[in-house]
């Protein structure tokens, strides 16, 4: 796997901006930036909707809402992480 300083250099962004910003503003952005990750990585996010449409036998449309949810989540947890 090659080196990816792009994403590198958006988590060092971030982590700066969250730093900064109150509390709730940051969690909110990290949550905006979670909610960025499907349209980046289009393959990964339909694989991932799929997977979870099988695992919990749901319509894929469901599955694609479960999936950005999660992304959305994880941002926001992310940037909780970030201000440790």
């Amino acid at each position: 796997m090659g080196r990816q300083p792009f994403i590198w250099d958006c988590i060092r962004v971030l982590k700066f901006a969250a730093a900064r910003l109150p509390h709730r503003t940051a969690v909110r952005l990290g949550g905006s930036v979670g909610g960025l990750v499907p349209r980046f990585t289009r393959k990964k996010y339909e694989e991932a909707a799929g997977r979870c449409a099988g695992v919990l036998g749901i319509p894929i449309d469901e599955a694609k809402s479960v999936v950005s949810g999660s992304y959305r989540h994880f941002g926001s947890a992310a940037v909780e992480f970030l201000r440790l």
